[in-house]
């Protein structure tokens, strides 16, 4: 057991690693689809160890990274399935347990299968995805960056379907949510788009 955790160990060091990578290399072509490889290697060995020592969350959380390192890649039908997985996982823990750390992996995962949709032109069942993360997840956890974060996507959303006031209204609560905790960086980001669809509003009137 020793043995297998220190393993685990490395694999965690190394999946930060990649990660860290993914974000270093993240325009450069080839080399930012090799260090996804790897990224996507290093987690399946992770996800071996964590399923063979019955550890559920670890497993999820993992499945979790699979998916969002394929959806960061555009593969669509390779990210459904491990997301699929864990939200089954996180739903079942959450649901039995009441474990805060299964329903901020279900709410990130919500998250996820939201950017599947809404990348493949789905976007009623993307806001269903981001709304549910908001309502059922974040708000009760008292999680404010990660509502934050929902509440732009389910902006971005109505900004694409052309509903722009109801975009300017998220952004605008983004914003908020993002100045009042010190997000500045994100903060900036839904600013930005506010301008956009205040155009939008502009020009269509």
């Amino acid at each position: 057991m020793a043995e297998t955790y220190r393993l685990l160990c490395k694999f965690q060091e190394a999946t930060a690693s990649y990660l860290e990578t993914i974000d270093i290399f993240a325009s450069f072509g080839e080399t930012h689809m090799r260090a996804h490889d790897e990224a996507v290697s290093s987690y399946s060995g992770a996800l071996e160890i964590f399923t063979r020592i019955g550890d559920e969350i670890g497993r999820a959380d993992v499945l979790c990274a699979i998916a969002s390192v394929h959806l960061v890649r555009c593969k669509y039908a390779e990210a459904t399935s491990p997301y699929s997985e864990a939200l089954e996982i996180f739903t079942r823990l959450g649901d039995n347990d009441g474990r805060d750390m299964a329903l901020c992996g279900k709410a990130d995962t919500l998250i996820g299968i939201g950017g599947i949709h809404f990348s493949q032109g789905r976007r009623p069942e993307a806001l269903s995805s981001y709304l549910e993360a908001i309502t059922a997840i974040y708000t009760r956890l008292g999680d404010e960056n990660g509502r934050a974060g929902a509440l732009y996507r389910c902006a971005e959303v109505h900004h694409c379907q052309e509903d722009y006031r109801k975009a300017e209204s998220l952004y605008v609560k983004a914003a908020e949510v993002w100045a009042r905790i010190g997000k500045k960086d994100d903060e900036a980001r839904a600013l930005e788009r506010l301008v956009n669809v205040r155009k939008a509003i502009d020009d269509s009137a």
